[in-house]
């Protein structure tokens, strides 16, 4: 709740200090645990409410592969 989309500009996320909720915060944990990030497709644009980015993380394989052919999510590191 609260991470970047990289994909849109338009969703919010969290800032602590120097720390952005984003993909590079995470990428070391992504990479060590073979886990892969998903994100919302829909538009902030057309979101409604505080348009807040999220991710949905899981492990590479089955569900990766069932969740990438989710319309509502994508992912830059689906494999």
């Amino acid at each position: 709740d609260d991470f970047q989309v990289p994909q849109d500009r338009g969703y919010g996320y969290d800032r602590y200090g120097s720390i952005a909720l984003n993909l590079k915060y995470i990428q070391d944990i992504l990479t060590r645990h073979h886990l892969v990030p998903f994100f919302p497709t829909m538009p902030a644009r057309d979101e409604s409410g505080s348009c807040r980015g999220c991710v949905i993380i899981t492990r590479r394989g089955t569900i990766a592969h069932q969740l990438a052919t989710l319309g509502s999510l994508s992912s830059p590191k689906a494999n």
